[in-house]
């Protein structure tokens, strides 16, 4: 069965354990994350947190918790955000002082996230469609708006 929408792709029972799989040691991807994504992603977190003052940081489609895992390790005050429930318990597991939360952000109220300094979305926007935009203002809603 082909999901409709890109949010049922991710919902479906076992969905976190198999998507987690695809990054286990020896695969391709494993590989390409320690050795690519991962110090990318360090590097730009860290620019990000630079400076004085205290930080708020979301991963937005945080599935599994990879991406959130790492940003977490630089601002502790670290919030995830997915449709799966499947996919969040592992990252619970990996992030356990995260805030976790289940919310289709579309179709549901997110009541009290507040407003973050840093985001992320990691490969969300790729695959998005006609999320696309809507998920966009709705992320333009929560990012703290700075001083010029």
């Amino acid at each position: 069965m082909v999901a409709s929408d890109y949010r049922e792709s991710h919902i479906r029972t076992g969905r976190g354990a198999r998507y987690d799989a695809y990054y286990r040691p020896g695969t391709a991807l494993a590989f390409y994350w320690e050795h690519f994504e991962r110090p990318f992603l360090e590097e730009k977190v860290a620019e990000a947190v630079a400076g004085p003052g205290s930080r708020r940081y979301l991963d937005f489609a945080c599935g599994t918790g990879r991406i959130l895992q790492v940003g977490a390790a630089w601002i502790p005050d670290a919030t995830g955000i997915d449709v799966s429930e499947e996919m969040l318990n592992v990252a619970r597991q990996k992030v356990p002082r995260a805030r976790i939360i289940r919310a289709d952000v579309l179709r549901e109220s997110v009541l009290d996230v507040g407003t973050f300094d840093v985001v992320t979305l990691f490969r969300f926007l790729v695959r998005a469609g006609l999320l696309r935009e809507p998920i966009l203002v709705w992320l333009r809603s929560v990012i703290r708006k700075t001083a010029r």
